[in-house]
C-alpha cells in the first residue's frame, strides 16, 4: 500500500 502511505504522509493527490 505505497500510494496509501504516500497520500497520508504527503497528503497529496494521486500521482503514480
Amino acid at each position: 500500500a505505497f500510494p496509501e502511505i504516500f497520500q497520508k504522509k504527503t497528503s497529496l493527490p494521486k500521482k503514480y
